[in-house]
């Protein structure tokens, strides 16, 4: 857990990365669109960055507050998707 604690905004970062690797990549060297796949990770960044504030705070966070976020995350992927 002390691990997640420290790192979890450099996952972020690099999901981040990726995606937006893969979606110019393929827009401009391949022609398709990779939009979605941008949005998404981009919306998991700003998660994982909020858990990561959430988790380093002072006073401890509730959990209920972290699976919150994380649930509406996912009903937001799943709108994007469907």
């Amino acid at each position: 857990m002390d691990w997640i604690k420290k790192n979890l905004g450099w996952v972020a970062f690099f999901i981040l990365l990726i995606g937006a690797i893969i979606s110019a990549t393929g827009k401009f060297f391949y022609d398709k669109d990779y939009s979605s796949l941008a949005i998404i990770s981009f919306l998991v960044f700003g998660t994982l960055e909020w858990i990561h504030q959430l988790l380093n705070k002072t006073p401890k966070t509730k959990p209920w507050k972290i699976f919150s976020i994380i649930i509406v995350t996912v009903i937001m992927i799943i709108i994007l998707l469907v």
